[in-house]
């Protein structure tokens, strides 16, 4: 059994990943960097609530602490993926007959993000050709640049949001 201790380099490691970020990781020492990806973890919530427009600020708000969960820390992101969720639930809400509201939102290990959002209802979201002057009509214009893919199933509409590798 040898009595030297275990050297720092091997130990570094094993340290470090208990203090740095989630998602990428940076060491800076002696002049040297070395940046490496951690792999990101599976997260998602679920909840139902009102129809009720001050909802779908909660529904970011989970929005952000799953991304969070699953590593995703990049603002840019976070920012997309809560606008997709915004107009995806303003629209159950402003559009769907029904009093209340499904949501859901996961990250899976390979930084897919899966939105859905069931009204209850059995119309579809329309895209729009809004006018300049128009307040409303944007939104599923919005998913349809922003997301990877959008549909209906049912009385859910769903999207996907690729994080990618950057």
């Amino acid at each position: 059994m040898s009595m030297h201790p275990t050297p720092l380099a091997h130990r570094t490691p094993a340290l470090l990943s208990r203090r740095l970020p989630d998602r990428l990781d940076t060491i800076r020492a002696g002049g040297e960097t070395a940046t490496w990806r951690r792999p990101m973890r599976n997260a998602h919530a679920e909840m139902s609530f009102d129809a009720d427009p001050r909802r779908v600020e909660t529904a970011r708000r989970v929005t952000a602490a799953v991304l969070g969960r699953a590593g995703i820390r990049d603002r840019d992101v976070v920012a997309t993926v809560q606008l997709l969720v915004s107009e995806i639930v303003t629209n159950a809400i402003v559009h769907g007959n029904a009093n209340s509201v499904s949501f859901r939102v996961a990250c899976d290990t390979a930084g897919e993000v899966l939105i859905e959002v069931d009204d209850h209802s059995s119309g579809a979201p329309e895209v729009r050709e809004a006018g300049p002057d128009d307040e409303g009509g944007r939104g599923m214009q919005l998913v349809t640049f922003l997301a990877r893919d959008w549909g209906r199933k049912g009385t859910c509409t769903w999207c996907t949001f690729a994080v990618g590798s950057g």
